[in-house]
């Protein structure tokens, strides 16, 4: 036997090690074509399987490093759907003190534009050109695009937060160009003086009549 090897190696596997300070065991073990990390964490043995055995080794070392940092709980950063984080965490914690109508308003946006594409999507997997492409589609359906624009206003208010709570790095959404909105036809006022001439330049009936409309202001319709 080689100097340095391990019994276990002939059946494709490393032998359960144990970290003395906490005291938790970790391996990487050959199935089939695969490669499984395996690891205690806390009462529970929990496990990741690879296809190649290097990445299979990279993951057994950072969930060494994770464990020395005391941030083993990192690994599971973000693997939460959207959905569940938004009915399970985001809605609790920040619905709450919004007005009735606000939360109307939120409530509809969600269920009709971001869950139906983008619920089922774990936080960490939400990508820049996931949204973008969400954003492409709700048009794309017919959504108008001051609908769209806050519905991605939203979505990314609900990212930020998962950001502040650690479980993303950054948020996807604040990469995403909103959709411009159509350009409102602005509607300027005359000049007194315009408006002068033209009463001036008006028939006498039409100089009284108004002179009634400015007094009584616009007919009720």
């Amino acid at each position: 036997m080689a100097q340095g090897s391990y019994p276990h190696e002939q059946q494709g596997s490393y032998p359960l090690t144990h970290d003395r300070d906490r005291g938790s065991a970790m391996s990487v073990q050959k199935r089939g074509k695969a490669w499984r990390v395996r690891w205690q964490e806390g009462d529970r043995m929990r496990s990741r399987t690879f296809d190649r055995k290097r990445d299979a080794q990279l993951f057994d070392g950072e969930i060494r490093r994770q464990r020395r940092l005391g941030s083993l709980s990192a690994l599971d950063a973000g693997t939460e759907t959207l959905d569940t984080y938004v009915t399970q965490t985001w809605a609790p914690a920040h619905m709450a003190s919004l007005a009735t109508r606000t939360r109307r308003v939120y409530t509809n946006l969600y269920d009709v534009h971001i869950s139906p594409g983008l619920g089922t999507v774990p936080l960490r997997d939400l990508k820049p050109e996931m949204i973008a492409r969400w954003q492409s589609d709700r048009l794309a359906a017919g959504a108008g695009p001051t609908a769209v624009q806050k519905a991605m206003v939203l979505l990314g208010g609900i990212l930020q937060r998962a950001v502040e709570s650690g479980r993303i790095p950054a948020n996807p959404a604040r990469l995403v160009r909103k959709t411009p909105l159509p350009r409102r036809t602005e509607v300027r006022p005359l000049a007194p003086t315009t408006v002068e001439a033209m009463r001036a330049a008006s028939s006498p009936r039409e100089r009284r009549f108004s002179r009634r409309a400015r007094v009584r202001g616009p007919a009720a319709r």
